[in-house]
């Protein structure tokens, strides 16, 4: 820079206050064109930041909103706490292939359960896991049939110990059943119970109403219980709002019971 600014002196016959001007000038100018550059890149890298910052929120809050993969099912996979059904024709819902159930009560996984359309109860009980302990396998059919929507309850014994298969047969043909109403032991107690007194909601024990067909000790206590918990039965019609008794069984005990 010195060698052209002696040049430009002895070429234009500048002094050297001319020379000293034109050489703060042209270091003036080196400054603003740095301070430009600083500035530029100060401000790229401000836009790239701001980018950067941009995006990651963006990326996080996609990642927020989206629905988590374990909670993505298939059309083909079984609804929490149902079991899919077996079904050779392949067909889904009611339409020939399955039907639904609740299973509740004294089994190992009470719930919703898809089963096959000709299922008896044992299928759904097995597809709730089997029997508990503390079931009582001589007040359930395990072999009657089963409907769409139908409710199962498997009762429990009455003092919660392990039931025992062995005293069904031993005690002669078992005892009523809630989920068949039309069972020979529920014929039998309806015959008996049609042929003498009828059965009094108010003071009824567990073993007068275990005597009304598609009653069994499980579903005589919820009777029993029900009536402590509401002072008592005003109408027969009120039994159908203690659980396990549905139409059927209503209407076969509704003539042999009264207030």
């Amino acid at each position: 820079m010195r060698r052209v600014t002696e040049l430009l002196r002895n070429l234009l016959g500048l002094d050297d206050g001319v020379t000293t001007s034109l050489a703060q000038l042209e270091n003036s100018a080196q400054r603003v064109r740095w301070r430009i550059a600083v500035g530029a890149s100060l401000v790229l890298g401000a836009v790239a930041i701001v980018i950067t910052i941009v995006v990651s929120s963006i990326a996080t809050l996609g990642a927020e909103s989206g629905v988590p993969g374990d909670l993505l099912m298939s059309a083909s996979t079984p609804m929490p706490g149902t079991t899919e059904a077996t079904a050779s024709s392949g067909e889904s819902g009611t339409s020939g292939g399955e039907i639904f159930v609740h299973v509740v009560g004294a089994v190992q996984v009470p719930g919703l359960y898809a089963v096959r359309v000709d299922a008896r109860v044992v299928d759904a009980v097995m597809a709730a896991g089997g029997l508990a302990t503390t079931a009582d396998p001589c007040a359930i059919n395990l072999a009657h049939s089963i409907e769409d929507g139908q409710q199962i309850v498997v009762p429990a014994t009455a003092d919660g110990a392990a039931g025992n298969e062995a005293l069904c047969s031993a005690a002669g043909g078992g005892r009523a059943d809630s989920t068949n109403p039309n069972s020979a032991s529920n014929t039998q107690a309806g015959a008996s119970g049609a042929g003498g007194a009828q059965v009094s909601l108010g003071t009824a024990g567990v073993a007068e109403l275990d005597t009304l067909p598609g009653i069994g000790p499980a579903l005589a206590q919820r009777i029993i219980d029900w009536r402590d918990a509401t002072g008592g039965f005003t109408s027969i019609e009120q039994l159908s709002e203690v659980s396990g008794i549905g139409d059927k069984v209503m209407a076969n005990i509704r003539d042999l019971v009264t207030l």
